[in-house]
């Protein structure tokens, strides 16, 4: 098996087979003690035995195999030190360690596999060093005490449920360099507050933030062209939305369910999808639907979209067709034997 090591000649980091009792370094072409090189990496990186141990015995805590790190044997240790070198952490490496309450990282490592840390519910905080691009699919999910989160200034994308049922998670520090954040990310992540996305965001996935029922600020980016269906279906608490001009389109559901939400403000002239297919049939699901206090909409298309906010409707649908007018958006109505809103195409509706 492969662990990490330190030429002992040009002080080169590389992985070693730990069964052999000699090696050459590719790096000077120097021949080397297997152990000694191993060692020479433990005392550069400060590795204490009662911490960490890379041997490939049964009684190691950490199993690599070249650079990955791909089980961690120490079930009883509070602190996890990951060692210098390591540049992934492997699927279910530590998986369902409630043991577990520290995780240092090393700057060494740059992906953190699927389910690396799921269920881990001792977990209090993270910290991710800088080369760390990818958080895979349900990294982090269920670690129940997490609290808060500050992610790496390099990293591209955060996957599937990745920090989802993170039901301790107040705090997300994000760094300008996330562009896609994969579906249900965030998911029900209740005591999440407010959100801040980097500058550079394009799309936020289906569900990412659904169901973070204590919500109550967004801010999204200039550069966000993409919200998916459901993103922050189910946000309870929040009240206002400001979606930029730069958003090309927003997901059926996207809202739905965001029962304290008042007021949304459209910048720009963005399509909302109303449809959705199931099988050979179409379902109408609006975006904003079951919000039934969002009576105040800025949205200069909103006549075309205006079933996507059945809470106005319902408010001032009524005195808009006692003066004659669209039931919808308030328009005028044009016709003699088929009626049809002048400004938004609707028939009249007849109650």
């Amino acid at each position: 098996m492969f662990v990490q090591a330190k030429c002992t000649n040009c002080g080169g980091a590389l992985a070693v087979d730990n069964e052999k009792d000699a090696w050459l370094c590719p790096y000077c072409n120097t021949p080397f003690v297997v152990e000694k090189a191993i060692n020479n990496f433990n005392i550069t990186n400060n590795i204490k035995a009662e911490t960490v141990n890379v041997y490939g015995n049964a009684q190691s805590d950490f199993v690599i195999e070249r650079s990955v790190l791909v089980k961690y044997n120490g079930y009883k240790n509070r602190e996890v030190v990951i060692p210098n070198g390591i540049t992934e952490i492997g699927k279910e490496a530590f998986s369902g360690m409630s043991n577990i309450e520290s995780v240092k990282f090393p700057e060494s490592l740059i992906t953190i596999g699927e389910k690396a840390f799921h269920n881990c519910t001792g977990i209090h905080k993270l910290s991710f060093p800088d080369n760390v691009r990818v958080i895979r699919d349900h990294a982090f999910k269920d670690c129940t005490s997490l609290e808060s989160v500050h992610l790496s200034k390099n990293l591209i994308c955060i996957g599937w449920e990745a920090f989802a049922e993170c039901s301790s998670l107040k705090t997300i520090e994000f760094q300008n360099s996330l562009k896609y954040l994969c579906p249900y990310a965030f998911m029900d992540c209740v005591a999440l507050t407010n959100i801040c996305l980097p500058q550079i965001v394009e799309k936020i996935d289906a569900g990412a933030f659904s169901g973070c029922t204590a919500l109550t600020s967004i801010t999204l980016p200039p550069s966000l062209l993409l919200i998916e269906e459901g993103t922050f279906r189910g946000c309870t608490a929040l009240k206002s939305i400001t979606i930029p001009p730069s958003v090309d389109r927003i997901g059926v559901n996207a809202f739905f369910g965001c029962t304290a939400l008042e007021k949304v403000t459209i910048q720009g002239h963005t399509h909302l999808i109303e449809e959705k297919r199931c099988g050979i049939d179409w379902y109408f699901t609006p975006v904003f639907g079951e919000c039934p206090n969002l009576l105040d909409v800025q949205f200069a298309d909103f006549p075309k979209y205006a079933c996507s906010f059945p809470a106005f409707i319902d408010a001032h649908g009524p005195e808009y067709l006692k003066k004659g007018l669209c039931y919808y958006c308030g328009g005028n109505m044009k016709g003699i034997l088929e009626r049809r809103c002048t400004v938004c195409g609707r028939m009249k509706v007849r109650i």
